[in-house]
Parts: structure tokens; sequence; C-alpha cells
């Protein structure tokens, strides 16, 4: 209900943002975008691949919501809604995908889409708990093993450190403690093998890191990467850019270098930077 709440209210600002495609698009990277990927929360691995799936399912309805056609019924998205807007007031059409997520220094209109992050955390985020568990108590059960080999074949040496009585013994000395025994104090004591429960839960804490894709160096969207002329700090040499860019370039650099012959949209002595920069500075004004 909460985020019903909110879609109704990015609808609201969204008709209202003015007849501006830039100030559309603003309205839809500070709302959509940043405040509600904000409010979902993180993803960590303690959480699990369902978060991320979740995720990904209400900004998918958040999308299909925010761009439903009511008369119709019929569920549209945020491209092909710009791509509408464009066509009907430019006359143009057959825009290429890559233009609304390009950055602006290269001619695009920089939609943040949180579907990508999301996307590239859904492969490297902990999804099966159990298996986790279990190689810890396997390591366990192992370093239990090899302890008791090494005591039956009396090759344990004793270590009298600060022992109150070097002499004494407990009556079952010739025997090697049960593995219950051995695993009572496993959240306590510091562990000898790897995989323990220290280390489950140092990895439990963690953010999973992003799953880049790949390029080979000699494709053509890598060669487009090393001809751009405007530093942009987003799209730049392949092995620089952060996953989010990288994805972006791969997806869509072809289709822009088909188009453009290389992955500047517009030339950039004709790009109104200055005046960009400052639109994009200001503040969204929400309306009331």
């Amino acid at each position: 209900k909460m985020v019903d709440k909110h879609i109704d209210e990015l609808k609201r600002q969204l008709k209202h943002s003015g007849s501006s495609v830039f100030s559309y698009v603003q309205v839809w990277n500070s709302y959509a975008s940043t405040f509600f990927s904000s409010n979902f929360g993180e993803s960590a691995n303690c959480f699990g691949r369902q978060h991320v799936d979740d995720m990904l399912a209400t900004h998918q309805r958040i999308q299909q919501e925010a761009f439903l056609d009511g008369g119709a019924g019929q569920h549209s998205n945020l491209i092909q809604h710009l791509q509408q807007i464009i066509a009907e007031r430019f006359d143009t059409s057959n825009i290429p995908d890559g233009y609304f997520f390009f950055p602006s220094e290269l001619g695009g209109l920089e939609i943040q889409s949180p579907f990508i992050t999301l996307l590239q955390l859904r492969d490297t985020v902990v999804s099966d708990f159990p298996e986790l568990f279990s190689d810890v108590f396997a390591a366990e059960k192992a370093a239990y093993l090899s302890a008791k080999k090494t005591f039956e074949d009396g090759k344990v040496q004793r270590r009298y450190g600060k022992v109150l009585d070097p002499e004494f013994r407990p009556q079952d000395h010739e025997t090697f403690f049960s593995h219950e025994e051995y695993s009572k104090f496993r959240e306590t004591l510091p562990a000898s093998y790897t995989e323990n429960l220290v280390d489950v839960w140092n990895r439990l804490l963690q953010k999973p890191s992003e799953s880049a894709v790949d390029l080979n160096r000699y494709d053509a969207v890598c060669s487009a990467l090393d001809n751009i002329n405007v530093y942009s700090g987003k799209i730049a040499a392949f092995h620089v850019m952060s996953a989010y860019w990288k994805w972006i370039a791969v997806v869509y650099g072809p289709e822009l270098i088909e188009r453009f012959g290389g992955l500047n949209i517009v030339d950039a002595g004709l790009l109104p930077m200055g005046m960009a920069e400052l639109y994009r500075g200001e503040r969204v004004k929400w309306q009331e």
C-alpha cells in the first residue's frame, strides 16, 4: 500500500513536470530511480536473492502502473512513453534505445535504470543459505576427524602454556572427545579451519559485488570507446568504467555505432552542455 501511494504521487509529479523532456527525465530519475531504490534498501548477502527479486518485481510494477493507459488498459514503460512524446512533439521516430540511457555529454538523456544494477547483483548475491551452512558443518566434521586421527596416532603435542596443573589428566584421557563436545562452542571459540561460522557471518554482512559484463578488446564497441573525445566520467575506456556503464555500452553501443558511426549521438560542439548542466543541477520542483 505504501508503494501504491508513492506510485500515485509519481504519476502526479510526471503529469505536472511541464512540456520539457529534460524535466520529465529529471523527475523520473529523482523519484522513480533514486527515491524508490533508496527506500527499498541495499542488497546484502544476508537478505538473499529474494530481496533482489522483490525489488525487481516492484520496480517493474512501478513502471507498469505509472504508464498504464486507463482507457485501453494497456501497460507501457518509460522508454515507450518518451518515444511517443518525442515523436508527437518533434515528428521524429525510430529513436534508438541507447539515446535514452547514454550520458548527456554524449548527447543522451541519461535515464537512470534501477534494473541494471539489480540484475548485476542478482547473480552474485548469496542464494542458497542451507548450502552455505552445510559447507561449514562439513568443514567442521573434516577438522574433527583429522584431529581425532592425530590423537589416536599419538601425534598430539601437549601445550602447557598457562595450565595450572601440568600433570592433570582427565579420567578418559585416552579417549578422544565426541563431535558434539568438539562443536559445542563453535559460536565463541576460534576455528582452525576455513569456512567456519565467523567466515559465513562476515560474508552474509557483505554487499554483493556487481557482475560486470565482459568485452573483447577487438570488439567495435571497445574501439569506439577508445575513440571518444569527450570525457563524461561514465562512458570511457572499458577497463575503467563502472559495471553499470559497461552494461549500457555493451547493450546499446552496437546500435548507436550503426546509426551514428560511433558512440557520440550528437557532435560535442553542438551540445549546449552549460545550459544542460545548469538545468540538471536545479532541484526538482515538486508539485504540492
